[in-house]
């Protein structure tokens, strides 16, 4: 409904404006018919009502004509304030999003590693260390939500290249971390069911996308993989979409 009546709103602005040109305009063209048929018909001079019929009717035009550009200048000046501030706002939009996404990433990370590993993590994962089902299962749902909105944040920056000044490069790497998040949730699709035990556990060592894939949940508890791994392809790509949208915003 409030779609409709904007809608409504737009087009009755709209038709407004058309009569006011085709008004504006009317006077305009009047004006200088009269103006013409006087000087070619009359051929005023000086003091004469002619003339002054004249001089009136050049400074009506004048008027309008300025006005008009006046009119139209500071119209075409709001709409370009109007764009200007729905752009930074849009801007200031996806960069909360994508700092509350990276933030909750970092923070089921870091549960995982407290509540998931056994024995505990110690800055590196020692020998024999199995993940517990409650804490994976847990914080890998919660990745799956994050997942999804990076890739909605995703789709639309592509659909408003415009509005930031390197879309490219924020699509490159917000692709990089959809990917990232998307290789663990196919992980933990493929190793759910292989938990056993009481309480329900798997060794770190096979929670991995072998043979198609190096991809193993070590690389996003240590944060470091044998190509990339969560600092590379997920953090370092974080900064560089959040440091160019910060400096669209501060143009």
């Amino acid at each position: 409904m409030r779609g409709e009546t904007l809608e409504g709103d737009s087009m009755k602005k709209t038709t407004w404006s058309l009569r006011l040109v085709f008004v504006f305009g009317a006077i305009i063209v009047a004006s200088i018919v009269t103006i013409i048929l006087i000087l070619t018909v009359y051929k005023p001079t000086k003091d004469s009502i002619s003339f002054e019929i004249v001089k009136s009717l050049l400074q009506i035009l004048t008027v309008l004509i300025l006005g008009q550009v006046i009119s139209l200048v500071v119209t075409q000046l709001n709409l370009n304030r109007q764009r200007a501030e729905a752009s930074t706002d849009f801007q200031r939009e996806i960069l909360r999003r994508l700092i509350s996404a990276y933030v909750s990433v970092k923070k089921y990370r870091r549960l995982l590693r407290a509540k998931g590993l056994v024995p505990p993590y110690i800055g590196e994962i020692q020998e024999n260390t199995v993940v517990r089902l409650d804490a994976y299962d847990s914080q890998m749902q919660l990745i799956n939500e994050t997942e999804l909105e990076i890739e909605t944040i995703r789709h639309e920056v592509e659909c408003s290249p415009t509005t930031f000044s390197d879309s490219k490069l924020l699509v490159g790497n917000l692709k990089r971390m959809e990917d990232y998040l998307r290789d663990l949730v196919q992980l933990y699709e493929r190793k759910l069911s292989a938990f056993s035990g009481e309480p329900p556990s798997l060794p770190i060592a096979d929670l991995n996308l072998l043979p198609e894939s190096s991809f193993a949940l070590s690389d996003f508890v240590v944060g470091k993989g044998k190509k990339g791994g969560f600092i590379l392809d997920f953090s370092e790509s974080y900064y560089k979409v959040s440091k160019s949208i910060r400096e669209d915003i501060l143009k």
